[in-house]
């Protein structure tokens, strides 16, 4: 018993240390990880059928410039290269079909390069340029061809030098040719322990003062024992009211946190919506929170871009406070993982136990 006693006082004494070390050294309570929500382009033209005036040989085919292998440090085999002495040799990539992009990167093996053309056809034979390209100065040139829909995709090389670094050979030979179009972005999925919402664009039904707004709500910052401004309050009001935060795309999550500044509504719920217009509730409370530092999570993942916590009825006394507002810290938003607090912290510590 008496152990027992003295494990509980140095866990108690470990979180006061904990927090006391957060706060004297302006660290944060909580884990915020600044990672962007991701989203991965794909290469239309990857594993594409690709056909060539010409080819060196067996092993620089047309095919090795849709492969997806750039292998300019080790055996250099995975490209394209024409025959030798050929005059305005010429590649094409094949979508397989009527594909729209805007963007061509092309791989040169060498910048020998003096002049080429970007041509696009829907039957390979008739034929629209639309990119006329100079002497290349790099190995990798991301050329912008501006909005394009089409089926074939030819590179054309009119004049090439021979000589460049430091060989002499009389080819022109291309590593790979991608393709990316604004249609091509793929969503990824938030990664866990990342707040989503974190300094995004925050709107309110009302605030109390200018020091109070919407986005103090998003901006990382739960600061109970400072001055306490980096919160969202609003209006002195019996009104509902709500806050509000634009993700700026859809996005995947299934948790929140909400830290709030007093426990006074029994009567809310999150909404999330796809256009800012009809909202769907995911979550609704019909009793007072525990903590103020309010976890919830959802049954399972929603993907949407605005999140809405709304605030139906709130009583102005709580806390020892009697002020008709509601107010918010921060509403924080994620896909799994979500940062422990430093009571989760302490509580989570285990400390072998001291005998007498």
């Amino acid at each position: 018993m008496r152990g027992l006693k003295k494990k509980k006082l140095i866990n108690l004494s470990l979180a006061m240390m904990l927090t006391f070390t957060m706060l004297t050294s302006n660290v944060s309570a909580y884990v915020y990880t600044n990672v962007e929500n991701a989203a991965e382009k794909v290469n239309l033209a990857l594993n594409k059928a690709a056909f060539a005036s010409s080819e060196e040989t067996s092993t620089f085919t047309a095919s090795k410039a849709t492969d997806g292998i750039i292998d300019r440090e080790s055996s250099k085999s995975s490209r394209w290269a024409c025959e030798r002495y050929e005059n305005s040799p010429w590649i094409v990539v094949d979508l397989g079909e009527k594909q729209s992009f805007n963007q061509i990167v092309i791989n040169w093996e060498r910048r020998n390069v003096n002049d080429y053309k970007i041509e696009i056809s829907d039957d390979s034979k008739s034929w629209t340029s639309i990119y006329i390209g100079e002497e290349s100065t790099e190995f990798v040139e991301n050329i912008n061809v501006g909005n394009q829909e089409a089926r074939y995709i030819k590179v054309t090389i009119n004049d090439y030098s021979a000589t460049s670094e430091g060989v002499t050979w009389e080819t022109v030979s291309i590593y790979e040719i991608e393709v990316y179009g604004d249609d091509s972005i793929v969503e990824t999925d938030p990664a866990p322990g990342v707040n989503v919402a974190l300094n995004k664009t925050a709107s309110a039904s009302s605030v109390e003062t200018t020091d109070f707004t919407a986005n103090k709500a998003f901006d990382g910052v739960v600061d109970r024992t400072a001055d306490k401004k980096s919160r969202w309050a609003s209006s002195v009001s019996s009104d509902p009211q709500w806050l509000k935060v634009d993700l700026g795309e859809v996005t995947k999550f299934d948790s929140f946190i909400i830290e709030w500044e007093r426990r006074n509504s029994n009567n809310y719920r999150i909404q999330v919506s796809d256009d800012d217009s009809t909202w769907t509730d995911v979550y609704v409370a019909n009793e007072y929170p525990e903590n103020f530092r309010e976890t919830i999570e959802l049954s399972e993942a929603v993907k949407a871009r605005y999140i809405r916590l709304y605030i139906n009825e709130h009583i102005a006394n709580s806390e020892g406070v009697n002020w008709n507002t509601v107010s918010v810290y921060e509403l924080q938003v994620y896909n799994g993982g979500i940062p422990k607090s430093v009571s989760d912290i302490a509580n989570s510590l285990i400390v072998p136990e001291i005998s007498s």
